[in-house]
């Protein structure tokens, strides 16, 4: 899009140009000839400068679209990254209930062993 924007820019610049130098060779005078390539160098001057700044244009637009796509990765790996910490976590949960489980049913072992040792 902003190449075509550019060749089209680029063309009207150009034919402009190309207008102001065939009116401006239509006057032959010796006075007008200086003035002529006075508007001459100006033109080309604000062709450069306009040439230029699409050029920046351009690289502007290239440099957006470079961090749209670091954007893109990271929000990816972002949501990549929550995915697995959820996971993560609960398996943590588990594994701790588990932990905590076990305990308990050691402790129940062991006080019903001393009971039945004690009333025995």
């Amino acid at each position: 899009h902003t190449h075509t924007l550019s060749l089209t820019l680029s063309h009207t610049l150009t034919s402009t140009a190309k207008h102001s130098k065939e009116a401006c060779t239509m006057s032959r005078a010796s006075s007008s000839q200086t003035t002529v390539q006075s508007l001459q160098r100006d033109i080309d001057g604000v062709t450069h400068v306009v040439r230029r700044n699409l050029e920046k244009a351009l690289d502007r637009n290239e440099r957006v679209e470079d961090l749209e796509a670091k954007s893109s990765n990271l929000s990816a790996s972002s949501r990549h990254f929550y995915k697995r910490t959820r996971d993560l976590r609960r398996k943590m949960w588990w594994r701790n209930f588990r932990r905590g489980a076990m305990m308990v049913a050691t402790v129940v072992v062991v006080v019903t062993v001393i009971v039945l040792v004690v009333v025995l």
